[in-house]
This record gives structure tokens, C-alpha cells and sequence, in this order.
């Protein structure tokens, strides 16, 4: 039932959540919940391609529409960030490999669509493997509005490829797609009291493409289990076990940011019924493929990652941030600490593949992961809400990601950094709840570059962390490669930034330098007082 794929709205997912209702009642939840969830729903009939004679069979990449065309092949490759044909390709069909980062298709997809393709037929290097990617008609990541992608993207094997490539004439791509504007989705929620009722979640989703062994299945395993051993004893927090719909994909309207929706619209509920405040945290399971775990998480839960790495051996070096690619970061978008335990760089070998089905992860995986999120739940469970934050945490982020030299940071950017180790000392008087809150929305924000080989990863003070990057290439410190155009996905906000494919050497140089440097030193001085505005929001009235 659950290793077939599940497509939100689907009645693959009916079947699924009522079983895992099923499960969790026979593990005595103190109560289970579906919780219905309006989803954009997309379902694949039937693909092939047509080819000298013969047809493959193909995947189409949600989200794909129905499609019937025709047109001649033309070769498609990279080189660096930029794709590249020996002869021009409108109006025909592009045959062409995933990209490095198979999520990069998305970029792809938009800018040969810009180019007047008819279709875009990926292939995979591996032979035997197909890969499904949403793709989608707009540019960026916009929360509230998206489309179609404007021609049929589909996927192939290699074997497929090494056929089709020979191919003289021309070739037909055949695509049957069923798409549901209002389907309903479900979150599975199961509750196990405490003596507080304060609420720690502990999460999953339900919904993959083809398998889904490691995203997610063994995430929902592992929360069904876990279910049965806080069933059979005490603990301090409430415990909200949930497998979340539509992470994979689902947002209304073709939306950009067309993943997370379950546990966005989750939170939001919670929110409209005034009853989010009693989340203390989100422990999240994802994309679990090999050994040792990751750990993902607000940087103002530093601390409590040391303290997990020292209890379960997970090496300090895994220990990074929050990701906007998981269901924690729905809750990091609501003021909530959260974390996630993954390996997904590790999988994306086999990301969203029919190869995920776990012939290729460790035999005792599922009970290593176990133990794990038991050991993470003991170490919480002992603690009050305070004890499991540090305030002072994210001085460490920046000081590790600020790579100028110290003797050449702005004034500002010391005394920030020094503010940020402080913030501790402030932990008895201002009101820590609200702080963090105030302080993740404030602060924390998804960056995307929107560009192959770019980069989409959580950042702290992402303005400040951007001009430092500028700086440090400009006057010679380091070595990157160019930082293109960042904005903040769901607002689409650009972030500064320098053309560096511009910058030479001679008399503009110093100018570029000197400038770039009295940013650093504005966009600090900004984020100090906003921080100190924080501060003051979060003391007890009258301090």
C-alpha cells in the first residue's frame, strides 16, 4: 500500500492515512485526527515517446499537462551555468541530462521554454532510472501564484537516451496528465498526552514520488514506532505525531513554492484557531538514506545540536541549518524552533527516482534512525523550554560564514557579533518565547539563486551574510564563484548584490571594494538595530 506512489489527493493517500489512523489507534494515541487539506492534485496517465520507429516509455515531471507534439531532436548540454546546443533549438524537442542538482531542472525548464522549445525530454546518466522534478511555468519560488510548465517536460532512462539520440527525422512525446484543482489531502495526527501541555511534534510525510523508501517512508515508519513506545510510557510534553500531505507538491494554483503545503496550511490552522503557542518544537524525519544523520536546525538551537551530537555520536560537523527544503522550515516560517535529521545530500544520487526503494542503504538504517530519535526525545523530554535554546548561538553562524578577516570587519560587525554572544545574559528577562519567535521571522530567511549551479539554503541575517561574500571576493580574500542574483523565495525580494562578471582589475576596482565594504558596514549597523528593537520588544513592560 504505501510503496506505491502517493500523489496528494489521491486515492493511493485516502487508502494510506486511513491505514496509518489504523496504526496509531492500535498504539492507544490519546487521540487521532485527519485533518483534510485542499491540494492541487497531479496524477500521471500515461507517457511514451515515439522515435524511428519505436516507443519509450517516459515519466512525466509534474507539472506537466496533457500534451501531444511533434518536432525534431536537437542535443542539449551544460557548461558551467549556461546550456548550450550545437544548433538552435526552437521549435523542437530537447533531449538534455539533469542538471548536477537534479532540482535545477527547474531552471532549465523555464529557460528553454523562454527559447521557443516544443518539449524538453531529460535524460538520466544511470541506466534503469527514472526521476520525477516539478517544474512549473514561472521564474523563482512565489508563495501565492504560479502555472503549468508551457511545454511537456518528461523523463527518461539512459538505455532510452543512447536510442533516442540517433533518432533522424522527427519525434513524438505523448503525455496523458490528470490535474484536480480542489482535491483534499489529509495530515495524520496522532496525540499522546503529557503532564504538560506543552507540544512537541514529531514529523513526517506521507506523500512521494515512484517508492519513496528514504523521502519518506522510513520518516513515517520511524514516527509509527516511535508512537508505540510513547504509548507504554510517561513524558513531560505532549506529544503531536504527524504525517504531513502535500510536502512533495500540492500548493494551489501551480504555485512556485509548490512543496511543504501540508504542514504550511497545518500551521496556519493552528494559527487561526489561536492555539499555536503551545509548540515548543519540531523534531522532523526526512530524507534518510545512509549514516550518520544530519542535523538541521535553528540556529538558537545550537546548544541542544551539541548536546544530541555528544549523546548520539552524529559528528558536530553535521550539525548546520535549517533547510527550506523540509516541513521544519513551515515551522521555522511561524517563529517555531524546529529541526530535521536527514542525509539529503547524500541521497540525491537517487532523489525522487524509482531507485529509492532502500536496495541501497544500510540493512540496519530504520533501526539505527530509531534510536536516534529516541535518544533526541529523552535529552528534550528532560528539559523546560528555556534550557533547550541558547540565544547567544547564531554568533557562532556568523562567525563561521563571516570568512574576512577579523582585522578588516566593519566596527558594526563586531559589535553585532559581541551583541549576539551576550544574549544569553539577557535569558531571565526577556521573555524567551517571544524573542525566538520575533527573532526566526526577523532573521532567518530562505535564499535562493536563481541559476543553475546556484544555491537555495537558509540563511541568518542573509543580507548582511551576501555582502560579506561581495567583499570578500572584490578585495581578493577568497575564492568563490560569482554570487549572480539571490532573492528571498515566496517574496521574490532581491538581496544586493554585485555583477562580478564585471569587476576587472584596475581603477574601478578600489571604488568596487570601498563600496562594498560601506555596505557591509549599513546593512550591519540595520540589522543591529532591528536586533536591539527586538530586545527591547521582548522585556517585560517596565524593564
Amino acid at each position: 500500500m504505501f510503496t506505491r506512489e502517493i500523489v496528494c489527493g489521491s486515492s493511493e493517500e485516502h487508502d494510506a492515512v486511513n491505514e496509518l489512523k489504523n496504526v496509531f489507534r492500535d498504539y492507544k494515541a490519546d487521540d487521532v485526527l485527519l485533518e483534510p487539506v485542499n491540494v492541487l492534485s497531479w496524477v500521471e496517465e500515461e507517457c511514451f515517446i515515439e522515435a524511428g520507429g519505436y516507443r519509450v516509455v517516459c515519466k512525466a515531471n509534474p507539472y506537466t499537462l496533457s500534451s501531444d507534439v511533434e518536432g525534431s531532436l536537437v542535443i542539449g548540454g551544460y557548461s558551467g551555468d549556461r546550456i548550450v546546443f550545437w544548433e538552435n533549438p526552437r521549435d523542437k524537442v530537447v533531449l538534455i541530462p539533469y542538471p548536477g542538482d537534479p532540482d535545477d531542472a527547474y531552471f532549465v525548464v523555464y529557460r528553454l521554454s523562454k527559447l521557443g522549445v516544443r518539449a524538453i525530454v531529460f535524460y538520466d546518466e544511470l541506466p534503469g532510472r527514472y526521476r520525477r522534478i516539478v517544474v512549473t511555468g514561472v521564474r523563482g519560488f512565489p508563495y501565492g501564484y504560479g502555472a503549468p510548465p508551457l511545454v511537456p517536460v518528461v523523463s527518461i532512462r539512459k538505455e532510452d537516451f543512447l536510442r533516442i539520440r540517433k533518432t533522424v527525422g522527427r519525434l513524438r512525446v505523448y503525455v496523458k496528465t490528470r490535474v484536480s484543482h480542489n482535491s483534499t489531502g489529509y495530515n495524520v495526527v496522532a496525540v499522546y498526552n503529557g503532564r504538560s501541555c506543552e507540544e512537541i511534534h514529531v514529523t513526517a510525510h506521507h506523500d512521494h514520488w515512484f517508492t519513496g523508501y528514504s523521502d519518506d517512508l522510513l520518516g513515517v515508519e520511524v514516527v509509527t514506532r516511535l508512537a508505540k513506545e510513547l504509548s507504554s510510557r510517561e513524558h513531560r510534553y505532549t506529544y503531536y505525531l504527524i504525517s504531513f500531505t502535500a510536502e512533495e507538491s500540492g500548493a494551489l494554483g501551480f504555485s512556485g513554492w509548490y512543496w511543504i503545503w501540508g504542514s504550511r496550511v497545518y500551521l496556519r490552522e493552528r494559527l487561526l484557531r489561536n492555539n499555536i503557542d503551545n509548540i515548543v518544537l519540531d523534531i522532523n524525519i526526512d530524507s534518510v538514506f545512509t549514516k550518520p544523520l544530519r542535523i538541521s536546525l535553528n540556529p538558537l538551537l545550537y546548544k541542544l545540536g551539541l548536546e544530541i551530537s555528544r549523546e548520539t555520536g552524529i559528528p558536530v560537523d553535521r550539525i548546520e541549518m535549517d533547510k527550506p527544503l523540509f516541513d521544519s522550515f513551515s515551522y521555522t516560517l511561524n517563529g517555531i524552533l524546529s529541526l530535521t535529521l536527514h542525509t539529503h545530500q547524500e541521497l540525491r544520487f537517487n532523489y525522487h527516482t524509482n531507485l529509492d526503494d532502500g536496495r541501497e542503504c544500510p540493512q540496519d538504517l530504520i533501526d539505527y534512525t530509531i534510536h536516534i530519535v529516541s535518544q533526541v526525545i529523552g535529552i528534550v523530554d528532560k528539559k523546560d523550554f528555556k534550557e533547550l535554546v541558547s540565544l547567544s548561538s547564531p554568533a557562532y553562524f556568523i562567525e563561521k560564514e563571516v570568512v574576512l578577516k577579523k582585522d578588516r570587519w566593519p566596527i558594526e560587525l563586531r559589535i553585532l557579533i559581541k551583541k549576539l554572544y551576550e544574549l544569553d545574559s539577557l535569558a531571565n528577562k526577556v521573555d524567551t518565547r517571544k524573542f525566538i519567535e520575533l527573532f526566526t521571522k526577523s532573521f532567518i530567511k530562505p535564499v535562493a539563486n536563481y541559476r543553475i549551479n546556484g544555491c537555495f539554503s537558509t540563511y541568518i541575517f542573509p543580507k548582511l551574510l551576501i555582502a560579506n561574500d561581495i567583499s570578500c571576493i572584490l578585495d581578493k580574500q577568497c575564492s568563490y564563484e560569482a554570487i549572480g542574483e539571490r532573492m528571498e523565495p515566496g517574496i521574490e525580494k532581491h538581496l544586493p548584490y554585485t555583477p562580478l562578471n564585471y569587476v576587472v582589475e584596475g581603477v574601478y576596482r578600489d571604488q568596487l571594494v570601498n563600496g562594498a565594504y560601506a555596505s557591509l558596514e549599513i546593512i550591519t549597523y540595520t540589522y543591529l538595530r532591528k536586533l536591539d528593537q527586538l530586545i527591547k520588544e521582548s522585556l517585560p513592560k517596565g524593564s
